[in-house]
């Protein structure tokens, strides 16, 4: 569309609107200097306390830039144009700001910039380069690799880039090789401690390389960082932020989240032999997965700053993916060559042919695994009988075991419904008495179970696919694999549950609840297996010994609220990766048996709980990894919000 004759047409009017009509609809607030001090931690360590010079910054720039100072500027509908102008500007006391710290760093290491050539245009390529040269941090080298352009103008550009500074480094390559072979030349002459790789056409920001560096000495041991990225087009416009997780490797089996900008130790690069042949397309994807297939955790580490501006051309896949269609084939084949490496027995997918995103299907062994399915319940005999014929009559894994655990049901029907079921083989009736505690009653249920599986599963669920046991069944048996969870969703098709990201409303949510069940979410997450930093216990899957190490459900301080997120959060500290799977669908009528948390007495304890989950987990409640620093934390949509931490 932006494309599109319309639009270019249409863009002096658009221009009119932001300049002269959209400044004079925004609200009007008293300025506040404390607040503008607050909202800007960057120029709060330079003026601290000084009122009446942060007041005159803002008459100087903040006015310019629309620097916030009041939080009624964040609306939920903030665009990202708004969002680059209030958060994300560079403007000369930024770039003051950067040279300074540049200063002030330590450990200086040389940064590589393989930039591989051909055919670009020489306008664009110049850009390129201009990026390279304008970098704060100075220690770098480039090292141009020319795939054998053939346009003169071009090759003129490339020889008077070289003669330009001694830094630049140019290969020329006599016969053209595609990007992976020219990368190699490139890294075959790189001396730089660490590596970036930088397409012809898009561009760095100034302090790219800056905050690379800054990672790199605030992290000794770190081998491998990337940070988040945008597009621009041919206008200079800003657009489509990606707002990355860190380190999360499901997601990268299911797409290249990571892509641009990434800066990886060169003798790591080295050490898997650089690019491969025949990854065209997808070759960065392989690298990425082979090289952290060598690292560890720590050693890995997420930047969430826009630095990097992928450039929108026909052609390019910033564009679309399928303007280059040797990807799709490569993408399988770059995802099954990983599995291959690590020995895992899977069947991989592409789900979209649009955007080239991956299924893999884990296959189950011959012998499968006996679950123990642990329902909870107090009467409510109509929900209750639609979970369990949900299970028994419309699952195709057959090997577990029903463990409904009976809180007290006092209904005849209900009484006589669990008797009758009770002549099942494979249906247990365990009666736990008293008063309503979530952890106990599931702690008390497990002391009865025989599977190596459990699932912990609310009493208002129902199955929608037949194969939603066999798909969490297969992540759970999983080695490095804690907690599964699955997609949720309220009778009406919107979604309940899609994963926990802690932060939101100040301690948990669910990610993109009420989207309708067939949207794709933020970059196509609501269809990607990924990890998760928690997941709901109204559908829990997790091995029991790993259920029994950590002590299970805490039953004395989180009864009713938070008890899952803290069994995840237990589990994921011992090492393990917690997950959620979109492959396994129920539908969750939200609670319905337990009823709502408004009575004083239940707001006292539900208090008491979030109280006592925010003190225990507050560290990763401040910073979900699988969520982003600049997205929003007051609503569940993944849309912008002000930036946090820096």
């Amino acid at each position: 569309m932006q494309t599109s004759f319309s639009w270019i047409i249409t863009a002096p009017l658009r221009f009119f609107r932001r300049t002269f009509i959209d400044p004079f609809l925004k609200e009007q607030v008293v300025f506040n200097p404390k607040l503008y001090l607050d909202l800007n931690p960057d120029l709060k360590r330079v003026f601290g306390d000084d009122y009446e010079s942060a007041r005159n910054h803002y008459i100087t720039f903040g006015k310019k830039e629309n620097r916030p100072y009041s939080k009624k500027t964040i609306s939920p509908s903030l665009s990202y144009e708004n969002w680059v102008v209030q958060f994300d500007s560079n403007n000369q006391f930024r770039i003051e700001q950067y040279i300074r710290d540049c200063k002030l760093i330590n450990y200086k290491p040389l940064i590589s910039i393989i930039c591989p050539v051909f055919n670009v245009k020489p306008k664009l390529f110049l850009e390129t380069i201009n990026s390279v040269k304008s970098q704060i941090y100075q220690e770098w080298e480039l090292i141009i690799v020319d795939d054998c352009s053939d346009r003169k103008e071009l090759i003129d550009t490339i020889k008077s880039v070289e003669n330009s500074d001694d830094r630049i480094k140019l290969i020329t390559k006599k016969k053209n090789g595609h990007i992976s072979e020219a990368s190699n030349s490139g890294l075959s002459i790189a001396s730089g401690n660490f590596v970036v790789f930088l397409d012809h056409d898009d561009l760095l920001r100034e302090h790219s390389l800056l905050s690379i560096v800054r990672v790199i000495n605030d992290n000794p041991d770190c081998k491998f960082i990337y940070t988040d990225e945008d597009k621009i087009d041919k206008f200079g416009n800003r657009k489509d932020p990606f707002f990355k997780p860190d380190w999360n490797p499901d997601l990268l089996l299911s797409q290249n989240y990571i892509c641009h900008l990434c800066c990886i130790s060169l003798d790591i690069v080295r050490h898997v032999n650089g690019f491969r042949k025949g990854f065209e397309g997808c070759q960065d994807w392989d690298l990425f997965l082979r090289v952290t297939e060598c690292l560890k955790e720590n050693e890995i580490i997420h930047i969430p700053e826009i630095l990097y501006h992928w450039r929108i051309i026909r052609g390019s896949t910033a564009y679309n993916a399928s303007e280059k269609n040797y990807v799709f084939e490569n993408s399988i084949k770059t995802v099954e060559s990983a599995m291959s490496r690590t020995g895992k027995n899977t069947v991989v997918e592409t789900i979209s042919r649009n955007n080239n995103y991956i299924r893999v299907r884990y296959r189950l062994a011959t012998k499968k695994p006996k679950v123990s399915i642990i329902i909870p319940t107090r009467d409510y005999l109509e929900l209750l009988k639609v979970c369990v014929d949900g299970i028994m009559q419309s699952t195709s894994y057959s090997n577990y075991e029903i463990l409904i655990l009976d809180n007290d049901s006092k209904k005849k029907d209900t009484i006589r419904y669990l008797k009758n079921l009770s002549k099942d083989d494979r249906v247990s009736i365990i009666k736990i008495p008293g008063e309503f505690n979530y952890s106990k009653i599931n702690n008390q249920g497990v002391l009865h179970t025989n599977g190596e599986l459990l699932l912990f599963l609310n009493n208002d669920v129902e199955p929608i696919n037949e194969d939603w046991l066999s798909e969490m069944v297969s992540h759970a048996v999983r080695p490095e694999i804690g907690c599964v969870g699955a997609k949720l969703l309220y009778p009406n098709d919107k979604i309940q549950h899609a994963g926990v990201i802690l932060g939101l409303g100040g301690l948990a949510g669910h990610a993109f609840k009420g989207f309708p069940s067939t949207h794709h979410g933020y970059k196509h997450r609501l269809n990607l297996v990924q990890n998760y930093s928690a997941v709901t216990a109204a559908c829990l899957m997790v091995k029991r010994n790993l259920f029994e190490m950590v002590g299970g459900f805490n039953e004395k301080e989180l009864k009713v609220a938070f008890n899952d997120v803290d069994l995840c959060l237990k589990i994921k500290e011992k090492g393990y990766r917690n997950l959620w799977t979109p492959f396994a669908q129920l539908y969750h009528y939200e609670s319905a048996s337990r009823g709502d948390d408004f009575s004083p007495k239940k707001k006292k304890r539900f208090k008491t709980e979030a109280n006592y989950i925010k003190k225990k987990w507050e560290k990763i409640i401040s910073h979900d990894p699988a969520y982003n620093s600049n997205l929003n934390i007051d609503r569940e949509d993944f849309s912008l919000g002000q930036p946090r931490g820096k």
